[in-house]
């Protein structure tokens, strides 16, 4: 909410009402137990893709690392 007149000069009012109806909806069905998440990963070649996420874990340590470094210029 406090970027919609950001998200609104990119995009439109409708966009920006029909995101808040989405992530509204999302969230309440987050808390009420009834959303599930999932995650596919299609490859054309078996190992493309990791058997394990840990590269993920990895992946969002070093994401931090760096807001952090930004955080403290």
């Amino acid at each position: 909410m406090a970027n919609w007149n950001k998200a609104e000069a990119i995009y439109d009012a409708r966009f920006c009402r029909m995101m808040e109806f989405y992530l509204a909806s999302v969230m309440l069905g987050f808390f009420n137990g009834s959303n599930m998440n999932y995650q596919i990963i299609v490859a054309l070649k078996r190992d493309a893709v990791p058997i394990v996420r840990d590269y993920i874990i990895e992946n969002e340590r070093a994401l931090l690392k760096r807001e952090k470094v930004n955080q403290s210029d």
